[in-house]
């Protein structure tokens, strides 16, 4: 996995858009699987332009599993603001909620939830938050979580979801830059 390496020139302040490529050698018979992993990308429409725009802002998902995996939007909010990923919070708004203690949300919308667990990854370190789930997804199918995110006011940060059942990564995001 790149994860690691990715990260750690995260931390180093590089702001590189996380996406993902197969390659299949054996023209479809060999153990390679082309489509694993699949890039999502939120493009504000599909057009070319857009697409790499979308990309090179970091407003992308990958899905391990290959595009039948579970689906996911996320966000940070703070009042009626909020941050996608790829976006950078201004420093004096994470300023303005220490000042009033306000706390940040943490938004996750998943598809194929009952199969999946979040794990909420701050600068290299997995966040033990309490998210709660709410059933009333605006997607069909899906279940929205949101969580409280404490003190986190420099870096990055991202989900993973993960396989309730074999705990392997099954989408990784791209980070929201505090």
């Amino acid at each position: 996995s790149g994860i690691p390496f990715w990260q750690n020139l995260l931390d180093q302040g590089y702001k590189i858009t996380g996406i993902g490529g197969s390659d299949d050698h054996g023209a479809g018979f060999g153990s390679a699987h082309p489509g694993i992993p699949t890039t999502m990308v939120y493009a504000p429409e599909l057009s070319e332009k857009s697409l790499l725009e979308a990309v090179k802002k970091g407003n992308v998902y990958l899905k391990t599993k290959g595009p039948d995996g579970p689906s996911l939007d996320w966000r940070i909010e703070l009042g009626a603001e909020s941050w996608q990923m790829g976006m950078n919070s201004p420093k004096q708004i994470l300023q303005r909620d220490q000042d009033n203690a306000q706390g940040l949300r943490l938004l996750v919308e998943v598809e194929h939830e009952e199969l999946q667990t979040v794990e909420i990854i701050h600068n290299k370190q997995i966040l033990d938050l309490d998210c709660k789930a709410d059933r009333q997804s605006s997607v069909a199918g899906a279940v929205s979580w949101s969580c409280s995110v404490p003190d986190v006011d420099t870096g990055w940060i991202r989900l993973n979801l993960r396989e309730a059942s074999t705990q392997e990564i099954t989408a990784v995001t791209n980070p929201i830059y505090l």
